[in-house]
């Protein structure tokens, strides 16, 4: 009998069992990750690697309570393991943060579905607390009494809420003029949310700021900024995330842009009295999503060099202008930065979309980095991350102390007149 079969003939058994709200069908994946030599390849036809999608639920009263959806993930070269995925936000110590893998800890891994569903659902039940997670979930409550727009907080979208133009090429798969090339081959833009959509998040997370309640950094950059999942947005984003971006990032970015199944979603602030801008970087991400939401504001754009295993990743700055309601999409490895804000406030929403498969392959551990062959534009240099960047720029009371702490370029990689920033030790 083939794995597939099996698979299949399980799904009955699993939808039957306790706390297991629903059961997909087998999809097979575009790509993925062989573990055979650790290369990310093209799933071949036949489908040799497929996945099936639960929601799952923790009962009321558990560490886990609610649903909860969880991808399992089938190989027919390994018959005997399942890989299991959270897809929805979860802090558990048997959770991989990077690829919300779940590792089995002293246990064995599941042979079969019914062993690997049986096993996950007594996870969600069980009374192994994680205090990270706890403090998620009362960060959710704390906030539930201040929600000003609690359709903000479903797992679904009001068609008013989309621009019209996008709605429509949504809807008929057909985005052939939707789609402006801001950056050949690197930035696509186009309109996403309604006037409407960008006031009521704006207004919600204004809300959330006003409560006073604590809230985790965005990320290791922005100071300013709310993780949605941290105050019960979660479900709402994964939507956006899964129904629409999805076949967008895999027609895009085919590869490490096809079939990302996890996201982190945050918002984040510019103003004059705080972040100002942000230093060149490349993303946390495979495909990053840049909504702006407003509000009025001037300067603040964004400015794109090149990818971080290209010889130019440091060269060629082209700039892009934010506009309310529409998005910025490019891959995470593309070194960027945001320009400083003159006056406003400038508040956006990224999607950080990311891509199991990719995750966990060589390719995305240890890229192939290519040797620069001249100096960089000093647009496009870091303070936090360049090693010469003395060289064309001065450091600023600010950022001094990270002189001598970047990793770029990597060492042996470096273009012929290079000159990496000494540190004074005295």
């Amino acid at each position: 009998m083939s794995m597939l079969k099996k698979v299949v003939d399980a799904i009955p058994i699993v939808e039957s069992m306790k706390n297991v709200v629903s059961v997909s069908k087998p999809t097979q994946r575009n790509y993925f990750c062989d573990h055979l030599d650790g290369k990310f390849k093209q799933n071949p036809s036949g489908g040799r690697v497929f996945t099936i999608e639960c929601v799952l639920r923790g009962e009321p009263g558990s560490c886990y309570a609610g649903d909860h959806t969880v991808e399992f993930r089938f190989d027919k070269i390994q018959e005997n393991t399942v890989g299991v995925h959270f897809l929805s936000a979860i802090h558990h110590t048997s959770v991989e943060p990077e690829t919300a893998e779940v590792r089995y800890l002293h246990k064995p891994y599941p042979t079969d579905f019914v062993t690997a569903a049986t096993y996950i659902t007594s996870l969600l039940n069980s009374d192994w607390k994680s205090e990270h997670n706890d403090k998620h979930i009362q960060g959710i409550e704390a906030y539930a009494p201040h929600r000003r727009h609690p359709e903000l907080f479903a797992a679904s979208w009001n068609a008013e809420w989309f621009s019209p133009v996008f709605l429509k090429a949504v809807q008929q798969s057909d985005f052939s003029t939707l789609f402006n090339e801001a950056v050949p081959g690197k930035v696509w833009t186009f309109p996403v949310l309604s006037e409407k959509a960008c006031d009521l998040i704006l207004n919600e997370v204004d809300g959330f700021n006003s409560t006073g309640l604590p809230c985790t950094r965005p990320n290791s950059m922005n100071n300013y900024g709310v993780v949605l999942s941290d105050i019960g947005m979660g479900d709402m984003v994964r939507t956006l995330f899964k129904n629409y971006f999805h076949e967008i990032s895999s027609a895009l970015f085919p590869g490490p842009g096809s079939d990302c199944n996890t996201n982190h979603s945050f918002t984040v602030r510019y103003r004059t009295d705080e972040d100002l801008g942000l230093d060149m970087h490349t993303d946390d991400s495979d495909v990053t999503v840049n909504i702006c939401l407003g509000k009025d504001f001037e300067g603040a754009g964004l400015h794109f060099c090149g990818f971080i295993d290209e010889a130019d990743h440091r060269k060629s700055p082209k700039q892009v202008r934010h506009r309310k309601g529409h998005c910025l999409m490019h891959r995470g490895n593309l070194r960027h930065g945001a320009d400083n804000i003159t006056s406003g406030e400038r508040q956006n929403l990224i999607i950080w979309m990311r891509n199991s498969e990719y995750r966990r392959s060589l390719l995305h551990f240890s890229p192939d980095y290519v040797p620069e062959t001249t100096p960089p534009d000093p647009v496009c240099v870091s303070f936090t991350h360049d090693r010469d960047y003395g060289s064309f720029k001065k450091f600023t009371e600010k950022n001094k102390n990270l002189k001598g702490a970047g990793w770029c370029p990597p060492r042996g990689y470096e273009y012929p007149e290079f000159k990496a920033d000494q540190v004074d030790f005295r």
